[in-house]
């Protein structure tokens, strides 16, 4: 009966509306007033009802018990990760959650992909802080955020799915993000149209009855919403072009849809609304690596994706080989390089000089793009020359095979003429030998040599543990981070990330705490990267 008097309501409203509009021309259009013209010649609405579940009315609804830690949700277990499952017993999810919302997605790949693995794996959870905003799921809050911002969406949806968003408020709001990034909508929408969350935007209400197929009742929500001034005008707008893709509202505000919020954007693509990606808007690149996407659009988000760590390069590889270049530079550039490179190794690998001129483009093509390590860990093995004797083609594939990280039997077979490679392979020498010697305990003995660069210097004391003189902990200090190896892990990254600058006492911190917690082969990879970035900014000036 109140149902009945409600949409009895609306009418009255609307038939009043539609005398409005004769008297009043020329007034802009509203919700109600598109609806008064439509509500008896609907427009097509394309849906799929096969993604939005079928409401179950035996369904017994959950209530989320308070202080229960969702933080230890994750993908993998802790021992396929390399990281012990109880790093973050001993500090709480506020201080851990606060270190790495600071943490920046870096230029360095082995670093990113290293936080990616920090984000997904399963481990005891850190100490709730009770009755804080979010306890509970504070630090599985923060990690699906940093997922999201890495552009990492599918690891995202899986760790908020795995927590069971449905009935929790604490994550609804994630959970909406995810889905109109990725335009995966069924489960989300589900749990609106079930009412099991009353904190949501009227347009995400409206948007899942749309796609339900129920215009009628996504309509006529718009309207009451709209009456009620629960909708800004050109929010209002944007909801009645997605609804009615023959509305063609203007926007006034266009500005709107440059805001780095999911739900906007998807709806002013409705509006066909070229939107600004904000700067820190790889998320909305995502969708860009679908087949119906163009091959630029592809490439573009997949070279973005594969920077911050979300996407595996060879998917980037893939998609380069896709179609042969029409034009050249940016892109296709790279594209037709890789393809070129593709027929070298397949017929004219002995072709030496042409294979080192072609790798020499390749090299500050890609150092350029800050994409050289993913070409390394793609191409390294396949550049393996079996000729001994010195040749600067020799010395390239070492140094691409170093940034792979796989280069122990190169240096067996390779003679090392070049003196500043020479160096470079001294500094990785030496700091593979103070990997195994060393004990934390007599590491004061590594002292600056002068033949080797700062930065070499300060991997090859953080090789031995060693953490710069202006940082040293007093005993208080020490004993305040007392077991906090989560905590110290958290601040490494964040001290290596933020040294884009070359920050050496910022770089020798973050190392010589991974090679404390046992992360050599990170610790190792990473000062590879700084390494080799050191020498061709040196001798190629990039």
């Amino acid at each position: 009966m109140i149902l009945r008097s409600c949409l009895l309501l609306i009418l009255i409203s609307i038939n009043s509306f539609i005398l409005t509009n004769f008297l009043f021309a020329d007034a802009p259009m509203s919700a109600i007033d598109w609806l008064a013209k439509k509500i008896n010649d609907p427009p097509e609405f394309y849906t799929y009802q096969s993604e939005i579940e079928k409401n179950n009315n035996n369904e017994i609804e959950k209530n989320v018990l308070p202080n229960i830690s969702k933080n230890s949700i994750g993908i993998y277990p802790s021992i396929k990760i390399g990281i012990n499952s109880d790093i973050w017993k001993n500090s709480n999810e506020i201080e851990i959650s606060s270190v790495l919302e600071k943490i920046k997605i870096s230029d360095l790949y082995y670093l990113n992909r290293l936080l990616k693995r920090i984000l997904l794996f399963e481990s005891d959870p850190p100490i709730i802080v009770v009755d804080e905003k979010f306890s509970g799921t504070l630090f599985l809050r923060q990690r699906i955020s940093k997922l999201i911002q890495m552009g990492a969406l599918d690891d995202a949806e899986a760790l908020i799915l795995d927590a069971d968003p449905t009935f929790d408020p604490n994550l609804i709001d994630l959970w909406s993000e995810i889905s109109f990034l990725t335009y995966r909508f069924e489960r989300f929408c589900n749990a609106v149209l079930n009412g099991y969350h009353n904190s949501l935007e009227p347009a995400h209400k409206i948007i899942c009855l749309a796609r339900s197929g129920d215009w009628n009742a996504a309509a006529l929500s718009l309207a009451t919403y709209s009456s009620i001034n629960e909708i800004d005008s050109d929010h209002e707008k944007l909801l009645i072009n997605y609804l009615d893709h023959e509305a063609e509202l203007e926007i006034i505000n266009k500005d709107k849809c440059d805001e780095d919020k999911s739900i906007i954007i998807y709806l002013c693509n409705f509006s066909n609304i070229n939107t600004q990606i904000p700067s820190y808007g790889v998320k909305f690149l995502y969708n860009n690596l679908s087949r119906g996407k163009s091959i630029r659009s592809r490439i573009v988000a997949s070279e973005e994706l594969v920077k911050s760590g979300a996407l595996n390069p060879s998917i980037l590889f893939s998609t380069y080989k896709i179609k042969q270049p029409s034009t050249s530079g940016g892109i296709w550039a790279r594209a037709k390089l890789v393809q070129e490179l593709d027929r070298i190794i397949q017929y004219d690998l002995n072709n030496h000089q042409f294979l080192f001129d072609h790798l020499n483009i390749i090299t500050k093509e890609f150092l350029k793009n800050k994409l050289l390590t993913a070409f390394a860990t793609s191409y390294g093995k396949k550049l393996r020359l079996n000729k001994s004797n010195y040749s600067p083609l020799n010395d390239l594939i070492l140094i691409i095979n170093i940034l792979s990280g796989e280069y122990g039997d190169l240096l067996e077979k390779y003679i090392i003429v070049n003196p500043k490679l020479k160096n470079l392979i001294g500094v990785l020498n030496k700091r593979d030998k103070q990997l195994i010697a060393t004990n934390f305990k007599d590491n004061h003995t590594t002292i600056f040599n002068k033949k080797y660069t700062e930065l070499q210097n300060a991997i090859l004391k953080a090789s031995s543990g060693i953490y710069p003189e202006k940082i040293i902990f007093t005993h208080d200090k020490k004993n305040d981070h007392l077991n906090q190896d989560g905590l110290v892990l958290l601040n490494a990254i964040f001290k290596i990330s933020n040294s884009s600058n070359f920050n050496i006492t910022d770089i020798q911190t973050g190392l010589a705490s991974l090679v404390k917690l046992g992360l050599v082969n990170d610790f190792k990879n990473i000062s590879n990267e700084l390494l080799i970035r050191e020498y061709f900014k040196k001798n190629l000036g990039i």
